[in-house]
Parts: structure tokens; sequence; C-alpha cells
């Protein structure tokens, strides 16, 4: 914990009797084996405080270097949870950074092991990353595109506009992800 404690105070938003109580960071001492499938947390500014956010980061690396999995997510003065697919094999570690405000609260954070019931396959480039979680399609964009979605013989099944994240369930199967916006082509394969 870097200029952080455990908060009991009335002001401190809980679960409960405690909670993190951030004006720096925590991050894990140890690596978790097992991976990271899914991060949830709960999150709230401290008190009456009000304008905090949080990133969110892991390393594979324990600890040298850091992969943003949510940067300047923005708090409220209630408790609200936040959940993130990461889906990251390996040994690995979390560290939550305030970003802004003056203190935050973090509580329950919960880390389920990298799940590979679907035999992932993960895309990713800078604007969007396709790949299948818990039979599953999900498509995370970070601007505004179209993909559609064929089976393995090439028949269309339907087209989503993305401009954030999207879970679509679908069959097991094999199938052809295009991205209308720059014409890129993926298979991906969803099992039950």
């Amino acid at each position: 914990m870097e200029n952080s404690l455990i908060g009991t105070q009335s002001g401190d938003k809980k679960n409960g009797k405690q909670s993190a109580r951030i004006k720096g960071s925590i991050e894990m001492a140890k690596d978790k084996p097992g991976g990271i499938g899914m991060i949830s947390l709960y999150g709230a500014n401290f008190s009456s405080d009000n304008d905090g956010s949080f990133s969110l980061f892991y390393s594979t690396d324990q600890g040298t270097t850091w992969k943003t999995v949510q940067k300047s997510e923005t708090l409220t003065n209630t408790l609200q949870k936040f959940t993130y697919i990461v889906n990251e094999p390996g040994n690995i570690r979390i560290k939550i950074v305030k970003d802004k405000g003056n203190r935050i609260n973090i509580d329950d954070i919960e880390i389920s092991d990298y799940d590979n019931p679907d035999g992932i396959t993960r895309i990713e480039n800078s604007l969007f990353k396709i790949y299948s979680f818990q039979n599953e399609l999900i498509i995370e964009s970070l601007q505004k595109s179209i993909f559609a979605i064929y089976d393995i013989t090439g028949a269309y099944i339907n087209r989503y506009e993305v401009n954030g994240n999207i879970r679509i369930p679908l069959s097991a199967g094999v199938y052809l992800i295009k991205n209308l916006s720059d014409g890129k082509t993926i298979k991906i394969n969803i099992n039950r």
C-alpha cells in the first residue's frame, strides 16, 4: 500500500467493516498463480470527497511492467461494482492507482482464475479486441466500428455496431468475425 490504509471510519464506503482507503495505490505483494479471468471490485469516493477515479493494471513479470485493464474509472459517492475481463494465463498480480480526487475507497476485490474452456482466441490491436469467454463472443472497441458475424460456411448471422463493449451469446461452433470498418476477418471457436 502506497499512501493508503485500511479504512474503518463511517466515511469509508464499504461492504462490511472495512475497505481500502487510497490516496496513492495498492498492489499485490505476490503473484497469483492460475492467471486472471475476471476482476471485480467495489469502488466509491471516500466520505464527501468527489471527482475520484482509479486505474487498474496487471503485471505478468512480478510488477516490473504493468498492462492497463481500465484507465480512469470515474467513481461516485455510492459504492458500486465494477467488473473487467482480463483473461490472461500465468502468474499475475494487480495494482489499483487513484488517478483523481483526494481519497477513494476500494472493497471486495475478487479475481477469478484464467478460464480457457472455449479454447479462447484473443485478437487484439490498438483499437479493438475480439475473444470468447464463458460461451460468449466479446468485442471491445475503442471507436465506433461495425462487426459482422458469419458461421464457418460464410452464412451471415448478424451485425453489430460497437463503441465500447458488447457480449454476444452464441451456440457452440466456429465463427468468422469481420470488422467492416477495416476489412479484417478472424476465426473464433466457441465451445459449450
